[in-house]
């Protein structure tokens, strides 16, 4: 194909516009939308969607796609300092501050956080609703159904104690839960996700990258390393805890992230766990064996009458240069 007759299927215009700054796009779930954030030497910022700028604002952030991929959303900041969401091109209320918007999963709700007279409120749908604890606050986040909106709040207890995350749930709370493993005096949460039948939450309590009161470079010696240079890809180091329905685990010091992951039918979970020198797969708590690197990870369907296990987990595991795709079944 010549590129000539490639080009002639895209419309440049939207593609070659000169702005002093530009953000990473964005892609609808569908693949047939595209948005970004652009600057102009006014210092106004600008949304392109699908090539087509929106009005001039203080500041844009936060381009979403509903799920559906027929709705757009974003943060917008105007001249008065005060912060609005865009939905589908059209302001709603104004705010002195709002987060980030959340789609349920139908795509048919809208949910964020305001603040408005030092007061945060969970806004959903448009309307102004329950007051919350905006410091150390999670959310929104809507259950599998998009019948359920939950936040979660982490604190921590007076003086040098563990952590409590209590959950609130369409306004209500749901769930308090106390930690005796994160001990920490700072933390925060990350990865929270439903089961497929929103019953159980789990999400990961990550906290700082020291051992108690130890210098950091201490601290680092101790878990192993020569040096902050020496851990891998000098990606931030730190201590997370998985929480699974309340349940928390045991402390895992590594370098990335641990994303939990449920079966189809709710009843298993699972999720690796990278440290600096190996990695595991802990399936419904109970850890698998110890390799150089995991990667990936599935639950895999498996046919009624087959003898192996309903709902095994699937990765691949990496021993020196040699790889295997592991079956782990379930405990």
């Amino acid at each position: 194909m010549k590129e000539s007759e490639y080009a002639s299927q895209v419309k440049l215009e939207t593609m070659t516009r000169e702005f002093d700054d530009d953000g990473q796009p964005v892609f609808s779930p569908d693949g047939h939308h595209w948005a970004y954030r652009a600057r102009r030497k006014k210092n106004k910022e600008v949304m392109l969607l699908d090539g087509k700028e929106s009005a001039e604002f203080e500041a844009v952030t936060n381009p979403v796609f509903s799920p559906d991929s027929h709705h757009f959303a974003y943060r917008a900041k105007l001249k008065k300092n005060q912060e609005v969401i865009l939905l589908d091109g059209k302001e709603t209320t104004e705010f002195d501050a709002v987060t980030k918007p959340v789609f349920s999963p139908d795509s048919r709700r809208l949910a964020y956080f305001a603040k408005h007279e030092k007061k945060w409120h969970m806004i959903l749908d448009g309307q102004e609703g329950l007051e919350i604890e905006k410091a150390g606050s999670y959310g929104p986040l809507f259950s599998p159904d998009g019948l359920h909106l939950e936040y979660l709040s982490l604190r921590m207890k007076f003086g040098f104690k563990p952590w409590e995350v209590s959950e609130i749930r369409d306004g209500k709370p749901s769930g308090l839960h106390h930690f005796e493993n994160c001990r920490e005096r700072s933390a925060s949460l990350e990865s929270p996700v439903f089961s497929p039948d929103g019953q159980k939450l789990a999400y990961v309590l990550w906290q700082g990258m020291r051992l108690g009161e130890l210098p950091y470079e201490e601290a680092v010696k101790l878990r192993g390393f020569e040096s902050v240079a020496a851990i891998p890809n000098q990606e931030p180091y730190a201590d997370r805890c998985v929480v699974v329905d309340g349940q928390e685990s045991k402390i895992y010091d590594g370098t990335l992230r641990i994303e939990v992951k449920f079966s189809p039918d709710s009843q298993h979970f699972a999720y690796a766990a990278h440290r600096h020198k190996n990695s595991t797969v802990v399936a419904d708590g109970q850890e698998g064996k110890l390799y150089d690197n995991v990667i990936g990870g599935v639950f895999r369907d498996v046919a009624v009458g087959s003898d192996s296990p309903s709902h095994p987990f699937v990765y691949l595991a990496r021993e020196g240069r040699k790889f295997y795709r592991v079956t782990q079944p379930l405990p």
